[in-house]
Order: structure tokens, then C-alpha cells, then sequence
């Protein structure tokens, strides 16, 4: 497959704060992705910027690397919607989604790729990211977590290089096949903030009869120590809470869904006649999400008019029991997962 070199990449990057990007991380990011130039044949890098102090710049700007094309987006977009307007400005076979200063190393888009070539249902794929502080430490493999109710996602630590199903991509890298993630309506902009609106895709995909892997084979990594960012806490656990109410309407079902129904209003009851400050967040996102009750039902009405798998079906089947490794000599002799 590397001698065909005809795979196509684009890494997408919301920011609003492009200028910090072009003189310190995407030199950084192209020179790794040039290393790579036995498989990769062509790549862009699509950034899309939605800082107000943009004015009314709106549209692609020269951004003076040749690989990198630069959109000032309309201001005011929240970092989901920006996610998407750097996704449907993208042209190439595949998106790529990173974290803040992660970089691909030599090995990750020759294990990954590999993966698409061998499993022809596959959605997407993600690979270990190695931190300065223990380069042993496997980040992105997710299950469902056997002790909660509904659905609920747990990282689990993982250090076999097997490829192995995991529910969700890791927020820091994921290789996704672009025109599935088109299809697909791009990323749901009801959740408030992009790692959020990740998982949910990986689950849509999943009920669509595609699949999610992760492989410790394929690595990455921090290229140097994120400085910490200043976030109000009740605002992120707010944010947090609504978030997984949003993911919990949308994808169960049935006896779940009534479950979680019946979960949400004696919650909801104990937050609003309950004193304490510590029921604060849990009310105010139990309200946020009743505001936004209508919204959610109509996209979950959309995703069931898709004939989509129940989640509880792909629970039962796939993230039940032990973590599924899968044998890529096996896959390709079958062809099918």
C-alpha cells in the first residue's frame, strides 16, 4: 500500500487564534507530515478561525505556507460549528483532528491507513499518544463503563498493538474517512464543546454499521507541555452534565430510554426543591437541557428516520464483555468484519 502513495489527508483545526498556530505549531505539523511522503501523496491543512477580533473578514486568506489555507470564519461560531466549517471546507480523502500540540510520528499514518485497507467498514481509527511525563502510558481506547446506567464512556489503559474496537476515537487524535463523516451531517452542533461532539459521531457511527479502532501501534505525540487553561469550573461541569444528557436522548432506547427518562425527572425534582450548593450545576443543566428539549428531540427523530442499529444492540454486541482485538491477516483473507 505505501508504494501506491496515493492517499490524501486533511487535517482540519478550529481555533480563534490562528496567528498562535502559524508561528508555533503548523511549521512543526507539516515538516512531520512531509516525513511521510511514502504514503501520503497530498495533504492540506484546513484552519478555521472564528476570533471576533476578525471584524467582518470573511473567507480564505493567503496564509503563506503553501500547505495550509487559512478561513476566517464568521465570528460567534461555537467551537463545534467551527469544527464543521473546517470540515466542509476540506477536500481530501481523510480528516485528521488533532489535539493541541500533538504531532504524528513517522510510524502513525503507515499503521492507521493500513487499517482502512483491511477493514472495509471502518469509520475511523486512533492511535496512542506518548506524553513527556511516561511514554508507556496508552490514551484512547473507550468502553461503556459496567457500573453506571445508560451511557456512560470510560478510557481504559491499553498496551496490546492489536487493533481493538473501541466505542470512541481518542479527543486527541482520530483519522476519519471524510466522505462518511460528510454523509453523516459532520459533527453535532447540540453539544458544547468539541470532545463531546467527537464521541457522539463515533456512535453514530457505530448504529450506521460502522466501526471505530484504536492500536497502540500508531503513536503520536505532545510536543511540548500545554500551558494549563483557565476554565471556570462550574461553567465545565455544567457543560459536562448537559452534554451526557444530550448523548443519553439521543442514543438509547426503549426500556433505556424510559430508564433514562424516569432518572432525569426524579434528578430533576431532588435539584429544585434541594438547597445545597453542590446541586447548583446539576440544575442548571438539567434547565439548559429542557430549553433545548425541542432541538434535541427533532435531530433524535432524524437519527431514528435513518434506520440506524438501537445503541443498545451495538452495546450488547461489541462493548459487553472483554475488549475485541481483531487479526488484520484475518480481515483481509475474509474481507469482512
Amino acid at each position: 500500500m505505501a508504494e501506491d502513495k496515493d492517499i490524501s489527508i486533511s487535517v482540519i483545526i478550529p481555533t480563534n487564534n490562528s496567528s498562535e498556530l502559524t508561528r508555533h505549531y503548523l511549521p512543526q505539523l507539516c515538516a512531520h507530515i512531509e516525513e511521510c511522503d511514502n504514503i501520503i501523496s497530498s495533504y492540506e491543512i484546513v484552519v478555521s478561525d472564528s476570533n471576533k477580533k476578525n471584524g467582518d473578514l470573511i473567507g480564505e486568506t493567503d496564509s503563506g505556507q503553501p500547505n495550509v489555507r487559512l478561513i476566517y470564519a464568521k465570528p460567534g461560531l461555537s467551537d463545534v460549528e467551527n469544527l464543521n466549517n473546517a470540515l466542509f471546507a476540506a477536500t481530501k480523502e481523510y480528516v485528521l483532528m488533532l489535539g493541541d500540540n500533538i504531532l504524528p510520528t513517522y510510524n502513525y499514518f503507515n499503521e492507521l491507513i493500513s487499517l482502512f485497507q483491511y477493514v472495509p467498514s471502518l469509520f475511523g481509527a486512533s492511535g496512542n499518544t506518548l506524553v513527556s511525563t511516561n511514554t508507556d502510558y496508552s490514551t484512547g481506547l473507550k468502553t461503556l463503563d459496567p457500573t453506571a446506567s445508560g451511557i456512560s464512556i470510560v478510557e481504559v489503559p491499553f498496551k496490546s498493538k492489536k487493533p481493538t474496537y473501541t466505542l470512541a476515537l481518542s479527543e486527541s487524535n482520530m483519522l476519519i474517512n471524510r466522505r462518511l463523516l460528510c454523509i453523516m451531517g459532520g459533527f453535532c452542533t447540540l453539544y458544547k464543546n468539541i470532545d463531546a461532539a467527537k464521541t457522539d459521531v463515533c456512535i453514530r457511527a457505530w448504529r450506521a454499521g460502522r466501526k471505530c479502532l484504536f492500536t497502540a501501534a500508531a503513536n503520536c505525540k505532545q510536543f511540548a507541555l500545554q500551558q494549563p487553561k483557565e476554565e471556570d469550573s462550574h461553567q465545565r461541569n455544567i457543560d459536562k452534565t448537559f452534554n451526557n444528557l444530550v448523548l443519553n436522548h439521543l442514543h438509547t432506547s426503549r426500556l433505556l430510554h424510559l430508564k433514562f427518562w424516569g432518572s432525569f425527572t426524579a434528578n430533576y425534582i431532588r435539584t429544585v426543591f434541594s438547597g445545597k450548593e453542590e446541586q447548583k450545576d446539576q440544575k442548571a443543566a438539567n434547565k439548559q437541557f429542557l430549553n433545548r428539549i425541542k432541538a434535541i428531540h427533532t435531530v433524535r427523530h432524524w437519527f431514528k428516520k435513518q434506520r440506524n442499529e438501537p445503541f443498545d444492540k451495538i452495546a450488547k454486541g461489541y462493548f459487553s464483555g472483554p475488549l475485541q482485538e481483531i487479526s488484520l491477516s484475518r480481515q483481509h483473507e475474509n474481507n469482512n468484519i
